[in-house]
């Protein structure tokens, strides 16, 4: 792992303060014939304490500087998508990354600039928007209704129909990165070679153990007509479930068990296990 002088660090930092400076030592009594345009930067300030990382994504804590902050604003000289799990990485010295957090506080030049990498990305992969697609899968995904497959994700175009209940093999997913606070994308499924379906559509088997908290918990039946969740019954206080499959409409959720038949209840109030 390599080790990043803590000057390094520093220098993103002052040059934030050295903006207005540099343009108070340049002014000249002698008007230019033609004013240069400098482009205002891009600045990230953090609102919680940011890892400091290296390209490849291994922090840097070895040396007392392996952390930035809250409180402290950085000027963002680069910004790249880990393509394995579709994370925006800002660069804030020579050698240093921090990851981007909705919950930080981007101007207005780098959020411009991180939809623009995400859009960039998302094209020379063929997808749609700011969909990207990140590392490979190997599970099972069950239509919940009639599901129509697109041919990338993003995209309108419906190439054909899934049956209720049947089974496919997902090899690859997709979402778009949140960039502001409320974005919550779409998530893709792929299921053959420009063929893929939302995570709307279906659930995924996967065998957790929940414990009901102190309180009732709300169960919900999913409609396929509305395709959302309905609230039905409630659980009582202190009772264990078991889980047999998974459902998220949106990437950042909510997710829901599956408890019973067409059952399902949220993590809000039971303890997950899921050995």
């Amino acid at each position: 792992m390599f080790r990043m002088k803590i000057t390094k660090v520093l220098a993103s930092f002052l040059l934030l303060g050295g903006v207005g400076l540099a343009a108070a030592v340049t002014t000249s009594s002698v008007a230019p014939a033609q004013a240069a345009t400098v482009s205002a930067p891009a600045v990230i300030r953090l609102n919680q304490t940011a890892w400091i990382m290296d390209r490849s994504g291994n922090h840097v804590a070895n040396e007392g500087y392996g952390t930035l902050p809250a409180g402290t604003s950085w000027r963002v000289t680069d910004v790249f998508v880990d393509s394995e799990y579709g994370q925006l990485y800002m660069r804030v010295s020579k050698d240093g990354w921090i990851a981007y957090d909705v919950d930080d506080t981007a101007n207005s030049v780098l959020l411009a600039q991180l939809r623009e990498t995400a859009r960039t990305v998302a094209q020379k992969q063929g997808n749609a928007g700011l969909f990207i697609t990140t590392k490979s899968a190997d599970s099972i995904s069950q239509t919940l209704l009639a599901t129509p497959v697109v041919d990338r994700p993003g995209s309108n175009t419906v190439v054909r129909q899934l049956p209720a209940g049947s089974r496919w093999r997902v090899t690859s997913y997709a979402s778009a990165p949140a960039i502001v606070k409320g974005d919550n994308s779409d998530q893709y499924f792929q299921i053959a070679t420009n063929q893929w379906i939302k995570s709307q559509y279906v659930q995924v088997p996967a065998v957790n153990y929940l414990q009901v908290k102190g309180q009732p918990v709300q169960v919900y039946q999913f409609s396929a007509n509305k395709l959302q969740m309905v609230p039905t019954r409630q659980l009582k206080p202190h009772t264990a479930w078991r889980a047999n499959a998974l459902y998220n409409k949106a990437i950042n959720g909510p997710f829901y068990f599956q408890v019973g038949r067409n059952e399902w209840i949220t993590n809000q109030g039971v303890i997950v296990n899921n050995h």
